[in-house]
């Protein structure tokens, strides 16, 4: 019996109901939640996945787990050790220190450092660029400004260099591969004329290019690179997304609760062939780790129970004015008609009221001017006259009394992580206007 533990389970259940339903006798989906209330654990195989949307608490939880099934005597056999998957920041750190890629990642006090032009990313979340290519300083602080008042969380967002793979015909390619267990599956070779390539949105394939697309999953030739690039970031199961750098593999990143692709509707048809042939490799490959037969899966064990979360404190929330809204539209159920609506509105309007001011001064502050350096002192706030003299007083390692704290209407919203996430963290102690001086002034 196979056990595949992850966050959101519509993924691996959407390919067990569609082309793996061969699997479906052989493969138990549980949910995180579900895995921490558990005492008794069936011999089989367990996948853990989806650590992208795990916080380092729930991550160190799934190792406790992991450390106790090791233990345990009956049979077991267990991918994606959470002690030592890397994430996607530390994942691109380490392949640009081995100069696999050419480029690197930066968090946003870090970013100052960055080869421009660069794009901004979450570093837990799937949901690729959110900003255009930004070619200045000035323009980083601006998006870093917008995508705060759109609600996006400081502490996730990733500042990534660009890398220029397009051919000699201007298309971009993206290459995608799964490991599982000891087998990398080639699927899929994806072509378009934007740099964010998306399988889903890209245009048809033209016969040429089905052509190298066949050649890819027939021949597999990136196989050892695969294997070296998975070993690196303690990747048993999962997805790589990665392109050739004039015939040089560079990573974009690794998916360790992978989509398969397979859609009802095929687009060419011509690609049936090649979605058989991935469709019958990963089948295989998943019946290979079964180590325990589902009949004789009645051996179990009792382990000991990781300790609780500690409570939940209401004040994190104010990270992610979006991610409020998501969760209570997520957490009313059943609704009747707007109530959802309406319930999701109320954290947007009062984190809205508690911002509007010092959103208006990181507006006035970051709109285009005649240079990229901080504004006159004569036009400044009291609030960013203490911010730059904080930052000052770093750099110069002076232990001078800092000015009085900006209370009330000028106060600013702290993005620290404190007792959350402390992955993507601002280090602890930058404000948002903090982190946009530094931007911007390199420091």
């Amino acid at each position: 019996m196979i056990f595949y533990v992850a966050r959101r389970t519509e993924v691996i259940r959407g390919h067990l109901e569609g082309w793996g339903a061969a699997l479906a006798s052989q493969v138990s989906v549980l949910r995180y939640d579900e895995l921490w209330d558990r005492e008794q654990f069936a011999a089989g195989t367990y996948v853990f996945s989806d650590f992208e949307r795990l916080s380092d608490r729930e991550l160190q939880r799934a190792g406790e787990v992991w450390d106790s099934l090791e233990r345990s005597p009956v049979e077991t056999r267990m991918l994606n050790n959470p002690h030592r998957v890397l994430g996607r920041y530390d994942l691109l750190r380490s392949l640009s220190a081995n100069e696999t890629n050419p480029f690197s990642a930066y968090r946003l006090h870090e970013a100052a450092a960055a080869r421009f032009p660069v794009f901004v990313r979450r570093e837990h979340e799937h949901s690729g660029s959110l900003t255009r290519l930004l070619w200045s300083r000035a323009e980083l602080a601006r998006a870093v400004a917008w995508l705060w008042q759109r609600g996006e969380p400081l502490h996730d967002l990733l500042v990534v260099e660009f890398c220029d793979t397009a051919d000699a015909h201007g298309a971009y390619r993206k290459y995608g591969a799964y490991v599982i267990g000891n087998r990398i599956i080639p699927r899929s070779l994806a072509f378009d004329v934007n740099w964010v390539v998306k399988p889903t949105k890209a245009p048809p394939p033209s016969a040429a290019q089905l052509r190298l697309e066949a050649q890819y999953i027939d021949t597999n030739p990136h196989r050892e690179w695969l294997m070296g690039v998975f070993d690196l970031a303690g990747v048993d199961y999962g997805r790589i997304d990665y392109s050739m750098d004039d015939e040089r593999p560079v990573v974009w990143e690794i998916n360790t609760n992978p989509w398969y692709g397979f859609r009802r509707k095929m687009r060419p048809p011509e690609r049936g062939r090649l979605w058989q042939v991935a469709a019958e490799q990963l089948e295989a490959a998943w019946r290979d780790l079964d180590v325990v037969p589902a009949g004789d899966g009645q051996r179990t064990c009792r382990i000991s129970r990781p300790p609780a979360f500690p409570a939940l404190q209401p004040g994190r929330w104010g990270k992610s004015v979006r991610v409020v809204s998501r969760d209570f539209k997520r957490r009313v159920k059943p609704r009747p008609p707007g109530h959802s609506r309406i319930i999701a509105i109320v954290p947007r309007i009062v984190l809205r009221a508690m911002w509007r001011l010092d959103r208006g001064k990181i507006a006035r502050w970051t709109s285009p001017g005649k240079d990229d350096g901080l504004p006159h002192a004569s036009s400044r706030s009291r609030l960013v006259r203490r911010v730059a003299h904080r930052t000052q007083q770093r750099a110069s390692g002076s232990s001078s009394t800092p000015p009085p704290t900006t209370t009330g209407r000028g106060a600013c919203p702290k993005t620290r992580t404190r007792g959350r996430n402390k992955r993507g963290g601002l280090q602890g102690q930058y404000s948002m206007l903090e982190c946009l001086t530094r931007l911007r002034t390199g420091r």
